[in-house]
């Protein structure tokens, strides 16, 4: 295969921060290429400068051979470039067809929009690709799976040559992701050039041709996925101490006594049923299932964004089942959502003022913030949680994936919460800011903090969780303590199947 895309001696800089550092490598012609390492390891910013969205301080891109300046996001789609992002660039006020061709409108002579050819090459795309949406469809109406998939068939339609995806698993269903790598199959036999970037390691080795590594902005090594396993790729990326801490089993069997946290016959239609649950003083439960099994639903009523039609919430036995959040927030309940940019953090707001948000009385007066507390409290969780900042005045949206999920974490142990409700807590994180985030739970959990921890990944239920109840179709189907929780069992029973049919 001849070479499609090459990097030479590319390095950027911002403030604080070498985000690149000479990093040369390059892709071929019509194969699958990962992209991976931890958050801040330089992905994202190299296919932002391929993007178009940054412009490199040092270097060239060469793009067939030839010397590419990309000046910005036109450009690069002109050079036959598009990316499919993580945090979908879609317009939900917009039907799925002016959403597929959103400033690439096809037009009549006359210079009006030719919807009827636009309707028709949108249909045969979503058909071509086995993608269940209509072109009519309000996308507000359709899942973010489904989203992410029209964002494909967006990038399809713009004729690109290379298409960047960047954590396109991390809102999908088992099924989605299959549609997707048919996808992308089928992409690259017509010769298009694929960089996929994820942190999930069983997906880089099932769809990648080549594999490679970047840590703290500078290129590690590029290696063909055969000749590698996961672990030699994990320890490259996380470091050996803390890829070790991953792949055992971290906790032993415990027991607990002391109910902090129970729920009782909780219903609400639709959503979820007939709910019962019990969290202990000091243990972490896991809740496993589909995404659409009424998970999120949930721990969102335990924190009280969502009022059950019936049933009972109690925190050391008390009803709560009337507090609002902020009460229930003051009972000592914290919670990290799924969708960490849109309700988890204030993005146009510093890192300091999105960890001390949760606490403004402790570092006010009259009604001004200190400055010099905010730097004390804000400073000392940066260090503890380990958060990649230059400092606390810099803006959130600088920062990783990982070190905002951890900017949410510092936020709400500012608050000493007593119980802690995670929602896909590593989803589009990297395998050592995960690790980091695991080990801190579980040094936190002795210390007396329980934790109920939602997650569709099989494997850090099994490494992490003292106790797991499969949840599927809204209701709570099985439980499994520590000594009985088998990968094969669990996942058949969240799908629906019998053990033997998986």
């Amino acid at each position: 295969m001849s070479e499609r895309i090459r990097f030479e001696n590319i390095s950027k800089v911002f403030p604080g921060t070498i985000a690149l550092d000479d990093v040369s490598f390059s892709i071929k012609r019509g194969e699958i290429h990962a992209i991976v390492g931890a958050n801040g390891a330089g992905k994202s910013t190299l296919m932002n400068i391929l993007g178009g969205q940054y412009k490199n301080d040092q270097g060239k891109v060469f793009i067939d051979g030839k010397q590419l300046a990309i000046t910005n996001p036109d450009h690069s789609r002109r050079a036959g470039i598009a990316v499919v992002y993580q945090e979908l660039k879609l317009c939900d006020n917009l039907t799925v067809v002016e959403n597929v061709f959103l400033g690439n409108e096809l037009r009549k002579k006359s210079g009006g929009m030719d919807w009827k050819k636009m309707r028709a090459e949108a249909a045969k795309i979503l058909k071509a690709f086995k993608i269940d949406v209509g072109v009519n469809e309000m996308l507000s109406d359709l899942t973010i799976g489904k989203k992410q998939l029209v964002e494909i068939a967006k990038a399809v339609c713009l004729a690109a040559n290379i298409i960047i995806f960047d954590e396109p698993t991390s809102s999908l269903s088992m099924k989605e992701v299959k549609i997707l790598f048919d996808i992308i199959k089928d992409l690259k036999s017509k010769g298009l050039t694929i960089l996929f970037i994820s942190h999930r390691m069983g997906e880089v080795f099932e769809i990648s041709d080549r594999i490679t590594v970047l840590r703290d902005g500078k290129w590690v090594g590029t290696f063909n996925s055969a000749r590698v396993n996961s672990d030699q790729i994990v320890d490259m990326i996380a470091g050996k101490e803390l890829s070790a801490f991953l792949k055992s089993k971290s906790i032993e069997k415990r027991t607990f006594a002391k109910v902090i946290l129970e729920v009782d016959g909780i219903s609400k239609k639709k959503l979820y049923k007939n709910v019962s649950l019990k969290l202990y003083e000091g243990e972490i439960l896991g809740i496993y299932g589909l995404q659409g099994a009424g998970r999120t639903e949930l721990i969102q009523t335990i924190f009280g964004l969502l009022r059950p039609d019936e049933g009972k919430i109690k925190v050391w036995g008390k009803n709560i089942i009337a507090l609002k959040t902020k009460q229930r927030i003051d009972l000592g309940i914290a919670m990290v959502p799924e969708d960490r940019k849109g309700s988890g953090l204030f993005q146009n707001m510093t890192v300091g003022e999105n960890i001390i948000s949760a606490i403004p009385q402790g570092v006010e007066k009259l009604g001004l913030i200190q400055k010099g507390r905010l730097q004390s409290i804000a400073g000392d969780l940066i260090k503890n949680v380990k958060i990649k900042t230059y400092g606390v005045k810099q803006n959130i949206e600088k920062l990783s994936g990982g070190n905002q999920q951890k900017v949410i974490i510092a936020k709400w142990l500012a608050k000493k919460p007593k119980v802690f409700l995670l929602d896909e807590i590593s989803r589009g994180i990297d395998v050592g800011s995960k690790a980091e985030i695991f080990k801190m739970m579980q040094a936190l959990r002795k210390q007396g903090m329980s934790v109920i921890m939602v997650s569709s990944e099989i494997d850090e239920i099994l490494a992490e969780c003292d106790r797991t109840l499969i949840m599927r179709q809204g209701e709570i189907i099985s439980e499994f303590n520590r000594a009985e929780m088998v990968k094969k069992r669990m996942v058949a029973q969240a799908m629906g199947f019998e053990d033997e049919e998986l």
